[in-house]
């Protein structure tokens, strides 16, 4: 099936909020860059599958998140999605799964790229990337290379006089916006690579003025994102004065059954405990409703279709 791509307005880089503590990072590249891995040495845990193989472990998308500097740094791992094999349909259905992940926006995009032989297949994957993501995303992107232990304590810059002119040119084109990944790496080490890659990641963001990658599409997205979670709030809402109606009426048929004045006191005083604790966790639920509303199937299922993607290609990432 050729590809269709939808012509987007112009829009402004997102304007990450004054109390936004997310740093949110998505890795993009062709199965076996070492995506997974890669992820986890981000985040310093085994929160995503990985293991040497021609393919892909990953089927759909999933977010894991650490801590950096008082920041919850949000990684977000895909599938190849860009390999030259993957149907469309699933591509803008996973694509879509990440911009959910990922809305109101990332603030990086780590396009992962094994060191060693540069074969066309990647070169291609590569390039479908930077074509589907469009040139404002660019802005964005940083260059991760794993396989560092490859190297054997070979300086990276020495590794570029004989690396593929493919490897050389992408380089210059983002600038030397590069992090090299030993994802064997533990300890000193490992903390130093992702150290030295969120600060990249920082410096970014700085330069855009805090701005995240946003388009047309995210914005649609995250409005839909919004208008859900003011229903389960509403609902939230509803379920507690249920909750506070209920007990307020069984206790108080309790409390017209006993004679003794201490042990209707005693029920008083557990009634109004109930209704701390009730209030307590349907607050709680409110708050937390932007968790619970990307946790559940239905809200993919949603943006697809107010987004109409149906089985087009869509450059979801396009200007």
């Amino acid at each position: 099936m050729a590809a269709k791509y939808l012509s987007e307005p112009r829009t402004s880089h997102g304007l990450a909020n004054p109390g936004d503590s997310q740093l949110r990072l998505v890795l993009v590249g062709k199965t076996g860059a070492g995506k997974s891995a890669t992820g986890n040495s981000i985040l310093r845990e085994e929160v995503f599958p990985s293991s040497f193989s021609a393919v892909s472990i990953t089927k759909h998308c999933k977010k894991g998140s650490s801590t950096w500097k008082g920041r919850e740094v949000v990684v977000v791992d895909t599938p190849g999605l860009f390999d030259t094999e993957v149907s469309d349909a699933e591509t803008v259905k996973e694509i879509t799964h990440c911009m959910v992940l990922t809305s109101p926006g990332p603030h990086a995009l780590l396009l992962v790229i094994p060191l060693g032989r540069y074969t066309p297949e990647g070169q291609k994957a590569t390039e479908k990337i930077l074509m589907m993501f469009g040139e404002r995303a660019r802005k964005h992107i940083i260059l991760l290379f794993t396989r560092k232990d490859d190297l054997e304590g070979m300086d990276f810059r020495d590794y570029l006089k004989h690396a593929p002119t493919a490897i050389r040119e992408l380089i210059r084109e983002f600038r030397d916006r590069y992090c090299v990944f030993n994802n064997k790496a533990t300890g000193a080490e490992q903390e130093n690579q992702r150290e030295q890659l969120l600060a990249l990641v920082q410096d970014v963001v700085d330069k855009y003025n805090g701005r995240y990658y946003m388009n047309s599409l995210y914005q649609k997205t995250e409005e839909e994102i919004q208008k859900q979670i003011q229903v389960l709030q509403e609902s939230y809402r509803e379920e507690l004065e249920r909750a506070i109606a209920q007990i307020k009426q069984d206790s108080e048929e309790e409390i017209r059954k006993l004679k003794d004045k201490l042990e209707q006191q005693k029920w008083k005083v557990k009634m109004e405990r109930q209704l701390a604790e009730t209030e307590a966790y349907w607050v709680s639920r409110q708050q937390t409703a932007r968790d619970d509303v990307l946790s559940q199937d239905k809200i993919l299922e949603i943006i697809l279709k107010l987004l109409e993607f149906a089985s087009t290609v869509v450059s979801l990432f396009k200007d």
